[in-house]
């Protein structure tokens, strides 16, 4: 993403769709930026960690990171518009209604969980379900649901395989038949039973859903999507199932809470007056609160009459039908691919030919009126596809589509793994849900998902091109969507000298084989399919290369999640002055950090504060020198906070040994 980024569509890009944390920046007349995106994400994941384990619960935690995320997801970018993120906003918008006002309480006695939003999870687990079912059975859906044998190549041709999905592969085909139909009894049947106002149908129905769910997740990397589908779920669990997997403290705290709601609903005559006064303020209170949410419950019914026709037409699938995400129809894999074609990049450090260049000027106009002219940098996407001018551009734009002529069995070629996806054979598949790599599901999506059946010379998606180029430049973020580290790839600072791309079929190695060569996969070239090779042109990118410290996100996560720390200690119900003291000084100094490590990437905004520091003075500034001012102030922060703690010698901190441990994580 970003003014640097490989995908059209950066960061304050225009859209018409609603981006409430981007208007408001705006509204400052300050531009969205790279610097404030990141930011956004940044507070985002604060937020989330205080949602997570805090014990304050406020519905303004969910709301705004409701707003904040429904601004990301509006930008206008594809790589952030799934399913999947939906399906969150979806839920997080009935998540605000589901928390309290305020309670310091992780059960509040006055204001429990609505008993509307709970069944509007329901309503939201059962569309999610019933659209994935019904997707399955629709006009574009694969004929193997048919037959019940979609499962004999859905493990291998999956986005991003996990270590598992080969063994489940290697099952027999009456073991896939039964999982087949499992599956529909899940998508098709079970979202009724949720319907049905029984408890231990009720029950029966979420304990068969999660087991469902977290099947899935063990046989394959599919992000957060079977995470978020499994929250309405739990909302088909009530305090008594719940309570056998809890803590005597915690369920008599819910029995507890519970019980004084109760009371606080029968207004006693023998109370004294400011009491009976206190639940007559907290019973208006609580209309009112149900007849916001009775409206919540208008709103989602009148939008959930799109989604539910959805169901019916002849091929369902993934939509939304408002910019808000409120409601959305949902399908997914209703199509399974029979084979899996990848995409393969090599790279190599060796010398090769430089001479090939494209042509210089215009090479094609686009459609009147306008007829603009077009270079070869614009016409990349047009490479290798059934677009008159195909058959042209490779010699006339030999760089661009990757077709110069060099001679390949001189030239010594290195893998460049992606993050997950196959490429070396003997490369062992990852967990990594839920965490989401985008560019590799994108990847899949534009190669395995859509090149199936096509033969001769497959086109490289051009986001794909986008980041070899990019690569070739000697950019480092770009090279951190990979999955060969940057120190391996710009080896002493240099970058490659060409990169190969290259479509091979892949299919699972057997169990026996995976034993005796260690090799996880087999492949085979694509008939017809010829190498491209893209060479190094530096001054493409001039002045859009970004060659940034790749621990740097670490740096960041861990000072916000030391932040998250401090102030979560503030929280405690016993602490001390000089504990509140110490929380306080390591939060400054750890915020600090953030910024500290946040601005580095952009050096015209430390300019930019460097210059408006000194302007009353008339001096230039340099970025070293803003860099080491920046360095001093940390450092101020971290002598101050270790001098507090010094000074008020913490009977719980008092340990010199804890001390330089301190010194040493803050530094």
């Amino acid at each position: 993403f970003g003014a640097n980024g490989i995908w059209a569509g950066s960061a304050g890009s225009s859209t018409q769709r609603p981006t409430p944390v981007i208007d408001l920046i705006r509204s400052f007349h300050y531009p969205f930026g790279d610097l404030q995106m990141e930011c956004v994400c940044w507070i985002g994941v604060l937020l989330s960690l205080f949602l997570l384990t805090t014990t304050i619960n406020t519905f303004v935690v969910p709301l705004l990171l409701w707003v904040t995320y429904l601004s990301l997801v509006n930008m206008g970018t594809i790589m952030i518009n799934y399913g999947w993120e939906w399906l969150t906003l979806e839920a997080g918008f009935l998540l605000i209604f589901l928390t309290p006002t305020f309670s310091l309480s992780s059960t509040p006695s006055r204001e429990p969980p609505s008993k509307a939003i709970l069944w509007l999870y329901r309503w939201l687990a059962f569309r999610l379900m019933i659209g994935a079912g019904m997707s399955k059975l629709g006009t574009r859906s694969s004929e193997c649901w048919k037959q019940l044998t979609c499962t004999t190549t859905h493990y291998e041709t999956q986005p991003m395989p996990n270590p598992f999905a080969l063994f489940m592969h290697s099952l027999p085909l009456t073991i896939h038949q039964i999982e087949v139909a499992l599956t529909f009894f899940e998508q098709l049947i079970l979202p009724f039973l949720m319907l049905i106002p029984l408890r231990p149908v009720r029950i029966f129905a979420g304990v068969a859903e999660l087991f469902f769910q977290f099947c899935i997740v063990g046989t394959g990397n599919y992000a957060w999507i079977n995470l978020i589908g499994v929250v309405p779920c739990l909302s088909l669990l009530d305090d008594k199932f719940l309570s056998l997997f809890f803590s005597s403290t915690v369920v008599n705290a819910a029995v507890t809470a519970h019980h004084t709601y109760i009371d606080s609903l029968e207004h006693s005559t023998t109370a004294s007056i400011s009491v009976q006064l206190t639940n007559i303020l907290w019973n208006s209170y609580r209309f009112a609160r149900n007849c916001l949410h009775f409206c919540v419950v208008i709103l989602i019914s009148y939008l959930s009459v799109n989604p539910i026709k959805e169901l019916f037409v002849s091929a369902p699938w993934l939509h939304y039908y408002d910019d808000y995400f409120l409601v959305n129809s949902q399908g997914v894999f209703g199509f399974i691919n029979s084979q899996r074609v990848n995409l393969v990049l090599e790279y190599t450090t060796d010398q090769v030919d430089q001479t090939c260049r494209d042509r210089s000027g215009e090479i094609a106009l686009t459609p009147p009126p306008e007829s603009r002219p077009l270079y070869c940098s614009e016409l990349g996407e047009l490479c290798n596809t059934a677009h008159p001018i195909s058959k042209s551009l490779s010699d006339l734009c030999p760089v661009t589509c990757g077709s110069c002529p060099i001679t390949e069995k001189k030239v010594r070629w290195h893998s460049l793994e992606f993050k997950n996806l196959p490429g070396e054979l003997s490369r062992r598949p990852k967990f990594n849900s839920p965490y989401h790599y985008r560019f590799d599901w994108e990847v899949w999506i534009h190669t395995t998902a859509s090149l199936e059946g096509r033969t001769g010379t497959l086109p490289i998606p051009v986001f794909v091109r986008t980041l070899i180029s990019k690569i070739l430049a000697g950019d480092t973020d770009a090279a951190g969507l990979l999955g060969t580290g940057a120190t391996q790839l710009f080896v002493n600072g240099t970058t490659p000298s060409a990169i190969r791309a290259q479509y091979y079929f892949y299919s699972y190695s057997t169990p026996t084989r995976l034993l005796q060569t260690k090799e996880w996969w087999m492949r085979g070239r694509v008939p017809g399919d010829s190498s491209r090779i893209f060479l190094r042109e530096p001054s493409r990118w001039k002045g859009h290369v970004t060659r940034g410290c790749s621990s740097r996100h670490w740096i960041l996560f861990t000072a916000v999640v030391g932040i998250f720390l401090c102030i979560r200690s503030l929280t405690f119900p016993q602490k001390s002055r000089g504990f509140a003291l110490f929380c306080i000084a390591h939060t400054s100094v750890l915020s600090v950090i953030t910024m500290w490590t946040l601005i580095l990437e952009y050096p015209h905004v430390v300019e930019q504060v460097w210059v408006a520091g000194l302007q009353w003075r008339s001096r230039s500034a340099t970025q070293t020198q803003s860099y080491l001012v920046i360095r001093d102030v940390c450092v101020a922060g971290l002598v101050l906070a270790v001098s507090m703690v010094a000074a008020l010698r913490l009977k719980y901190f008092n340990r010199q040994l804890f001390l330089v441990a301190e010194m040493t994580f803050v530094y």
